[in-house]
């Protein structure tokens, strides 16, 4: 399984997808263990979020794991809370992946083409260009895609299409691998992911269950009417966990 993180944080936040650095730390050791039995699984980043250099990369090191980052290459050098280009040329330097999520982080499915184009091309020949790596794989702001943005994606250069779907199984379109991923959120513990991870292998499970009825009801709404009630859950408090500690999936 995929797993993707956005805020690294000391201590607990209230923001949804963040997690501790302790956390972290105890995730990569669940990973490190699983892998020794023959299991994959793959860590990364969105958005670029300077927390993930400043507290994630160091956890990282420490236990030996190489990430991708997917970095909202608008944002990067422009704003203060997200990293700079120095920032990310030390990533690739210690043999981390560099890819994008997108120019400004607009949903790829409310863009007119032209709008999609830029953000797909702008963003992967800046990163290109500024760190000299090739960027081949992309990262969906928000997980929304269609086979319209799959298409340009494709004239693009890109070859990898990340999605927020934690339970797809990877698939090809064309010369493009379509991978699915597992967003962490705030207090999962070793345990939570331990659980998660098993849930993708097994025919039913809560956790799977509970991811088909949140995108089915993504489906009702509409991107716009779904996106606006994530946002107004992703900034309320701790009530918002579920009974059992583990939150629930927004994406």
């Amino acid at each position: 399984m995929l797993l993707t993180y956005h805020e690294i944080v000391t201590t607990r936040s209230e923001y949804v997808y963040s997690a501790t650095s302790a956390e972290l730390a105890e995730h990569l050791t669940v990973i490190q263990s699983r892998e020794a039995s023959g299991l994959k699984h793959v860590v990364t980043f969105d958005d670029g979020h300077l927390s993930q250099y400043a507290h994630g990369l160091p956890v990282l090191e420490g236990q030996g794991v190489k990430a991708i980052f997917f970095v909202t290459a608008g944002w990067t050098g422009r704003r203060k809370s997200y990293m700079g280009w120095e920032h990310l040329r030390e990533l690739v330097s210690l043999g981390h992946e560099v890819q994008s999520h997108g120019w400004s982080h607009e949903m790829l499915s409310r863009c007119p083409s032209d709008r999609l184009i830029e953000e797909l091309q702008r963003s992967k020949y800046s990163l290109e260009d500024r760190l000299g790596t090739r960027v081949d794989a992309i990262s969906m702001p928000g997980g929304r895609w269609n086979k319209a943005i799959l298409s340009h994606c494709g004239q693009a250069g890109y070859t990898r299409l990340y999605t927020s779907d934690a339970y797809v199984r990877p698939t090809s379109c064309g010369d493009i691998s379509i991978l699915g991923r597992c967003m962490i959120r705030r207090g999962m513990s070793d345990r939570d992911l331990i659980r998660l991870l098993d849930s993708r292998e097994a025919k039913f499970s809560s956790e799977k269950t509970l991811f088909q009825l949140k995108r089915s009801a993504r489906a009702i709404l509409g991107d716009t009417v779904y996106h606006r009630l994530w946002r107004w859950a992703g900034r309320s408090d701790a009530a918002s966990m579920d009974s059992d500690g583990m939150a629930g999936s927004y994406r």
